[in-house]
């Protein structure tokens, strides 16, 4: 059974739930052979699996969660559902710097390295900018962050907007050097109309409704997650939630939206489904029947798409 398989973390689930991404992968890129080339399939594929191996290992270093695999199974599942993912190398590797930011973030729940930690977190941010502007919303995930963490000390507010900006002059002065032209940054800063529009094709609808019944579950499991938690983790499980409603936001509102963008709010909603998945007065059927419906839903994304 999925659950009971899954209920573990050791080498043998990272090794079949890589492979599982990797073979979705693959497929998806075979029967796409006109929009990427050899290279950046190459590259997707080794960013997307970096993804996979970066969740599981946020999962495991901060431990919010039991040692399982739900958290990652629910990542590879999403991706499969959310195939626009796979389309684009470049938002996979914005994907992989949100990570490498919420790693930063969330492992200061262990009061060490601060200052270091949210200037990282920072840094990050600004590369993951330059694959999408809609990762600016992680600015202020950082702000709430040094609010929970350090939050008598001001300094401690300013140093994710200064990683960000050491990103920014990496980037400029790499620019210069190899281009001979500075980069316009106004590009990159996020547009809103306010105006809902939720007028998508089928493979995108199906995503919209799965974030929905998602987000659904995870208000009604919300107080079961959070009870069991230390104050730290509560924290942690809190910065997920409230980027998840950031992007959500984000979506509704944005005058560029794109469906990639389902798929980061998938990303917080894999890492909470993840404490859905291990609560223990939960019936086994229920998660059983829940992991193979997503899992349908992914394979049947591929005749779609």
């Amino acid at each position: 059974m999925l659950t009971r398989f899954f209920s573990q973390s050791k080498p043998i689930q990272l090794v079949f739930l890589l492979a599982y991404l990797g073979l979705s992968y693959g497929m998806y890129a075979v029967f796409h052979l006109s929009e990427l080339t050899f290279l950046n399939s190459f590259l997707g594929g080794i960013a997307i699996l970096s993804c996979a191996f970066l969740i599981d290992f946020i999962v495991k270093k901060n431990k919010f969660q039991d040692q399982h695999s739900y958290s990652l199974l629910m990542f590879c599942v999403l991706c499969n559902v959310n195939q626009v993912i796979f389309k684009s190398p470049i938002e996979i590797l914005g994907l992989l710097f949100i990570l490498l930011a919420l790693r930063r973030l969330l492992s200061l729940k262990s009061q060490i390295d601060i200052s270091k930690k949210l200037f990282d977190a920072g840094f990050w941010v600004f590369w993951a900018v330059l694959c999408n502007p809609t990762h600016w919303l992680l600015l202020l995930l950082i702000l709430v962050a040094a609010v929970f963490y350090a939050g008598h000390h001001f300094k401690y507010f300013l140093l994710g907007f200064l990683g960000f900006a050491c990103g920014l002059i990496l980037h400029l002065a790499t620019a210069l050097v190899f281009e001979d032209t500075a980069p316009n940054y106004l590009n990159l800063l996020p547009n809103f109309d306010f105006k809902i529009d939720l007028r998508h094709d089928l493979p995108q609808l199906i995503n919209l409704y799965v974030l929905i019944v998602l987000g659904i579950v995870l208000v009604i499991f919300m107080s079961p997650i959070y009870r069991p938690l230390k104050l730290n983790q509560q924290r942690n499980l809190s910065l997920l939630l409230i980027s998840l409603i950031l992007y959500t936001i984000y979506s509704l509102f944005s005058a560029n939206f794109k469906p990639i963008n389902f798929m980061f709010i998938s990303l917080g909603l894999a890492f909470l489904t993840g404490n859905i998945l291990q609560i223990k007065g939960l019936k086994l059927i229920y998660k059983e029947l829940f992991l193979w419906l997503m899992i349908g839903l992914g394979i049947f994304q591929f005749s779609l798409v």
